[in-house]
């Protein structure tokens, strides 16, 4: 049993990788790699709207963004005859979090 599920997810890695260009064990170890950087830029971005530090929210801020689209470049920048709703989707999540990003940048004091 175990074999044969073994089995299915490498031939689903090897259709992926054929099929668009993209590897999912890549994609994997970039999130894995990159989990860190976004943790401790969310944890730094809320301390720093706690304090009220609008000196380093800006930055923390950045980051966090930065590490939320750090796995879907690999995608966009690799990826090949990708279909349109992932282009979409991705356009949104990013979107979304500059959105957001500047929301907050809006509200801070002067």
């Amino acid at each position: 049993m175990f074999d044969l599920v073994v089995a299915k997810v490498q031939a689903w890695i090897a259709s992926t990788r054929e099929t668009y260009g993209v590897d999912p064990v890549v994609f994997l170890v970039i999130t894995t790699v990159n989990a860190p950087f976004f943790y401790y830029s969310a944890f730094r971005l809320v301390k720093a709207a706690a304090k009220r530090d609008t000196a380093r929210l800006p930055l923390w801020a950045t980051l966090f963004l930065a590490a939320v689209v750090v796995p879907y470049v690999y995608v966009l920048f690799w990826g090949r005859n990708l279909p349109w709703y992932v282009y979409a989707a991705m356009g949104l999540l990013v979107a979304q979090g500059v959105w957001t990003l500047v929301k907050k940048l809006r509200k801070r004091p002067p």
